[in-house]
Order: C-alpha cells, then sequence, then structure tokens
C-alpha cells in the first residue's frame, strides 16, 4: 500500500506537477500575492525559507519535498524519510525515499528542479539530504536530538502540523516556493547593489592593489572566509583568461563537498585535484592546480595531494593559496620531497598577492582592476554560473561589501539601483522580509 502511494508521488513528478506548482509560486510572486494560510503558520514557513541564508538550506530542502509530498498523498507520513523495497537496505514500514524525490529522480526530481531555478542550491553531491544529521536513521520529530544548525524548531513545527492537519500542504507548498522567488529576488537586487558599488570604486581610479585590498578587507570581517578566498582567486583568473592571459582553459569552480565529509575536511574525489584549476582545452588534462587556504597546510592536506595527483600525471603546477603565504606543517617536509620525486613538480605555497603577481605582472597580461572586482561580485551574485558556482546564499556577502566600498568612497549607493530595491515579500512581519535589511 505504501508502495503504491509512493508511486503516486513519482508520478506526479513525472507528469510536472512540481513544474506547474513552481510556475504558481512565480505568479503569486509576481503579482504579490499570498495563498490562503494562517499568519502563525505563515511565519513559520518563513523561518525555515530564511534559513537558505544561513546554514539552513538542507532542511529548506527536507521542508519542500515533504510539502510537496503531502499535498500529492497525504497519507504518507513525512516523517519517514526512508524506503526501500531492497531488504539489504535500512528502511521503515511505511517508508519512502527522500533523497530519491530529491536528487535522485533525474531532472524532474524536486531539489534538481530548485537548483535550475537558481532557487535553492544543496551544498553536497547527493542533495540536499546526504547531510549526516538529515540522513540518520531517526523519524523527524522533535524527540529526534539531531544536531542541526539553522531553523531547526519551526521545520519540526512543520512536520508536526503536517501530521496533524494544522497546515493545509497545497498553500504551504504555494507559500514556502513563493518565498523562495522573493528571496532569489533580494539576492539579484543585492548583485545589482553591489555593481553599482563596483562603479563607485572604479571612480576612485583604483590600481589592481586596491582591488585586492578592498577583498582582504571583504574576507577579514565576513565568515566563510576560505569560500571568499577562493572566489577572489578564481575571479581573478576569470578576468585573466577573458585577456587570453591563461596557458589552458580555467575550469568552472564548483563547491565539491561530498555526501560522507567528516569532521570539517571534505572527501572530495581523487579525480578533483583543487579549488581552482587550469586545463588543457584540447584533452581536458590539467595543467594548473590550485586549493585556497585561510589556515594552515598540515600534513594531510599534503597526503590528499599526493593521491589525488596520481591520477592527474599531467600537472604541472600545484599548490596553496592563502591570503598571506601559508604555514606548513614541519613534519611536511618528507611528503613534499616525495611529491618532488613521484610528479616532478615542486609544491607552491603563494599568498594571494602572489598568485596575482604570478598570473598578471609576471606574465606580463594587462587586465583594468574594474575587471577583477566584477568577476567578485557576479561570481558571488551566482551571476557567472557556467564559470563558477556558489551554493551559498550571498546575500550578507554583498551587503558588507557595499559598506566596505561606501565607506572608502564616502559616497552611497543609491538605493533604488536598476528602478528597484524593495522588499522581497509585503504580507510577512518586517523582520521576515528579506536577507538584508538594506536590499529591502
Amino acid at each position: 500500500e505504501t508502495h503504491q502511494q509512493y508511486q503516486h508521488v513519482r508520478q506526479a513528478l513525472e507528469d510536472d506537477q512540481f513544474r506547474r506548482y513552481l510556475r504558481d509560486a512565480k505568479d503569486l510572486h509576481d503579482d504579490d500575492n499570498v495563498p490562503g494560510l494562517s499568519e502563525e503558520n505563515q511565519q513559520l514557513l518563513d523561518d525555515v525559507v530564511m534559513g537558505i541564508h544561513g546554514d539552513g538550506r538542507g532542511i529548506a530542502r527536507v521542508c519542500c519535498v515533504q510539502l510537496f509530498v503531502k499535498t500529492v498523498e497525504p497519507r504518507l507520513s513525512t516523517r519517514l524519510h526512508k524506503g526501500s523495497n531492497d531488504p539489504s537496505n535500512f528502511s521503515w514500514v511505511h517508508g519512502w525515499s527522500l533523497r530519491t524525490l530529491d536528487d535522485s529522480f533525474g531532472e524532474k526530481a524536486i531539489g534538481v528542479e530548485l537548483d535550475e531555478h537558481n532557487l535553492l542550491l544543496s551544498n553536497t553531491r547527493g542533495g540536499g539530504v546526504m547531510t549526516r544529521a538529515l540522513a540518520e536513521s531517526e523519524p523527524y520529530t522533535p524527540l529526534f536530538g539531531m544536531a542541526l544548525e539553522g531553523p531547526r524548531e519551526s521545520w519540526l513545527e512543520i512536520v508536526e502540523r503536517l501530521e496533524n492537519d494544522a497546515i493545509d500542504a497545497e498553500a504551504g507548498l504555494l507559500y514556502f516556493l513563493k518565498r523562495l522567488f522573493d528571496e532569489r529576488e533580494v539576492i539579484e537586487e543585492g548583485v545589482a547593489e553591489a555593481r553599482a558599488a563596483a562603479e563607485l570604486f572604479e571612480d576612485t581610479d583604483p590600481a589592481i592593489g586596491d582591488v585586492e585590498q578592498l577583498l582582504f578587507d571583504h574576507m577579514e570581517q565576513a565568515d566563510r572566509q576560505a569560500k571568499l578566498l577562493e572566489v577572489a582567486a578564481h575571479s581573478l583568473l576569470q578576468a585573466v583568461e577573458d585577456a587570453d592571459g591563461l596557458p589552458g582553459a580555467l575550469k568552472r569552480l564548483e563547491e565539491l563537498t561530498a555526501a560522507n565529509r567528516r569532521g570539517g575536511t571534505s572527501t572530495r574525489e581523487a579525480e578533483d585535484v583543487g579549488d581552482i584549476e587550469i586545463e588543457n582545452p584540447e584533452d581536458e588534462s590539467l595543467l594548473h592546480t590550485w586549493d585556497a587556504k585561510y589556515v594552515d597546510v598540515d600534513r594531510s592536506e599534503l597526503s590528499g595531494l599526493t593521491e589525488k595527483l596520481r591520477n592527474n600525471p599531467s600537472v604541472e603546477r600545484a599548490g596553496f593559496v592563502a591570503v598571506e603565504q601559508p604555514d606548513v606543517d614541519d613534519d611536511a617536509a618528507e611528503l613534499e620531497e616525495d611529491i618532488a620525486d613521484d610528479f616532478g613538480i615542486d609544491v607552491e605555497y603563494l599568498s594571494l598577492t602572489e598568485f596575482r603577481e604570478d598570473y598578471v605582472d609576471n606574465a606580463e597580461v594587462s587586465i583594468e582592476p574594474r575587471d577583477w572586482l566584477v568577476a567578485y561580485v557576479e561570481t558571488l551574485g551566482r551571476q557567472r554560473m557556467d564559470r563558477a558556482l556558489v551554493r551559498q546564499s550571498p546575500v550578507t556577502w554583498l551587503e558588507s561589501l557595499v559598506e566596505l566600498i561606501e565607506d572608502e568612497t564616502g559616497e552611497e549607493v543609491d538605493n533604488d539601483v536598476d528602478g528597484h530595491v524593495t522588499s522581497s515579500d509585503s504580507d510577512t512581519p518586517d523582520e521576515l522580509q528579506s536577507g538584508i535589511e538594506d536590499f529591502s
């Protein structure tokens, strides 16, 4: 019986029902309308949606799948997120596979559709469910003591209400999707403001070193500094590539965190060597590869590099880029020698300044300083997804960059950039309307 109900949900996806809900939600966003829900239920859903600007993207994707499941097949339990026909795999009686509906169903999977519309990007391969806390075997309930960042309590209250018919699933799904479109617009408006701020900075006639210092300052006061360092280095090479100054083709910047991430260390697959890579366009073999490091390089990093180089014998340069030249553990010297002996390359440790000098100054490549800054802004704002994919919401990063430039130039960005920088929502409390106050 459960299998038949689950197949009903799968068939609904196959028949484009989720896509129709996306279109209806986009209409609600465009017309600034809200489906019929109590203010209390709206606020719970708002809490989960606003989590996409922090550590709540996995929770939000799970919540979206649950709302769709309850809309299509109310008899399924939103708690029992593991199900399988294979007796060798763990599953519950009356359970269903949330991971399949989120990511493994092909191009019509819910999470894949959210990715395609740039509404909610997963941080792991395998979808939003593939974090340890969300993938644990306990049912989703307030009694489940999972260690989750983000709007955990609001999400679990939504689960309770879905199970107790205290929230209309279809109205909740439409409202949830409408709010995702709202917040996508907030990001777009933030990018418009940051572009305008970049123009203010350009008016000061900056040298490339001034742009570099601005990016240093931005990293210093932001969270997730390592991601900003990675974007800074990659966006510099985007500008160099546009000036035909690279020895090969710049590979797309992607987050490569695997589903079995442990202890804060990425278990990146061996064929992927670094964060920033240059390849031979003729055969796609790797030429240069760099890892962005905001902390010191330890022995495990070099051990991992050794493993990856075995699958990429074409690499000519490999190393690490940091804000300042990274320190290396004393016990790493032996591994450095092994890499030199086995692969014929010396591991390099560069500061971002040395990285820039290497690819711009020493290579005698002419780029405009603004090109680096614009590439940085547009990469953060997901405007160059063919060249770089940043999965985290950039709203706080963009806001802080605008503030830095305003302080530097003594001028303020027009709050009516590109015709409008307005609230992303109109029928929820003010403090929930957008991801950044300045963009609302």
